[in-house]
């Protein structure tokens, strides 16, 4: 792997995968509920600039101004179809959305105007942008990875060596590699511009995988009950750590994602990004834990399902969730 993905540890060695909890985290402040009866909320994203929330579910994507509640824009599908996703490009100029079509759509996302609409995808696709927003990638159900040129919609390169749904593909922070993961429980790293497997694990059931910001951790989530951080720095990947992140009778881990790269802020520190996990689970919760030690650091409480999405702010100040009891919530970090 390249050097950028080299592994890198700060602070003390740790032994082999350790799973690590505290008995009384802190409970996170809710700041503002942007929606309420949204149905089943599948996603949720910020805008690059931390001004906007981006909210998706099966009849429409919603942007709001996340300062004033404000509903800046509504988008729908093409009839009798639905969303699968959505996603802001990384200068918030476009949002990609995948429906049951087999379209991806890149929308202007001031005015709602199709700038692109592509075919040829499985029903239940689902597409993100590349860090320079240059390509777009998806991931189906039939078992394949697609990345496409994100201006003229002519597909680059293909990759098909799961075994079933593809639940989420995503570039790394620089762009050279591709995580995917799904159904299949395999977790795989592509170089993007090769098309060629760098390596994998197999797990069980995968809803989510994303780099760290330094693209030398991925971190995924799955039916396990678990969030689980690996080094990708080697020639395979290996486990480090085992979060906790899903309780009771209803484990299942949704998503997970580590928390950005931010500058200095008055009355804080430095972070240089991956210090947080965050996660999104089927019990009806949240929760923030400490990578490099897995101590659970904070619970956000307060949806009456289960929470699809939960992500960090561009600056790590906010989090966004969102659920299937239909709402989209703001709190504090």
């Amino acid at each position: 792997m390249a050097a950028g993905m080299a592994l890198f540890v700060i602070g003390c060695m740790l032994a082999g995968p350790q799973a690590l909890t505290v008995s009384h985290p802190k409970t996170g402040r809710l700041l503002k509920t942007l929606a309420t009866d949204l149905g089943w909320v599948e996603s949720v994203a910020f805008s690059p600039n931390g001004r906007q929330v981006l909210a998706s579910v099966a009849q429409v994507v919603k942007i709001w101004n996340i300062e004033t509640g404000a509903l800046l824009l509504s988008l729908s599908p093409d009839p009798d179809t639905t969303f699968n996703s959505a996603a802001f490009s990384p200068n918030g100029t476009r949002v990609v959305t995948a429906s049951t079509g087999g379209t991806f759509t890149v929308w202007n996302a001031a005015q709602g105007k199709k700038l692109l609409q592509k075919s040829g995808l499985s029903r239940f696709a689902k597409a993100e942008f590349s860090p320079d927003g240059k390509q777009v990638v998806t991931a189906g159900d039939d078992a394949t990875v697609a990345i496409w040129d994100a201006k003229t919609g002519v597909k680059q390169k293909e990759l098909k060596d799961h075994y079933g749904h593809v639940e989420t593909a995503k570039f790394s922070p620089d762009g050279s590699y591709v995580v995917t993961a799904g159904r299949d429980g395999y977790v795989r790293v592509y170089n993007a511009t090769t098309g060629k497997l760098r390596g994998f694990v197999n797990q069980p059931v995968t809803f989510s995988a994303e780099f760290s910001p330094d693209g030398r951790q991925v971190v995924t989530a799955s039916t396990s009950g678990y969030a689980t951080v690996w080094d990708v720095g080697g020639d395979w990947p290996q486990e480090k750590r085992k979060l906790e992140a899903g309780r009771g009778d209803r484990p299942y881990v949704n998503s997970a994602v580590f928390s950005p790269k931010v500058r200095s802020r008055p009355g804080c520190c430095v972070f240089r990004g991956g210090e947080r996990v965050l996660t999104a689970s089927s019990d009806g919760t949240a929760r923030m834990f400490d990578t490099e030690t897995g101590e659970l650091l904070k619970t956000f409480k307060g949806h009456a399902s289960k929470v699809s999405s939960a992500v960090f702010s561009p600056d790590g100040s906010k989090i966004v969730t969102a659920s299937y009891d239909g709402t989209v919530k703001v709190w504090k970090a």
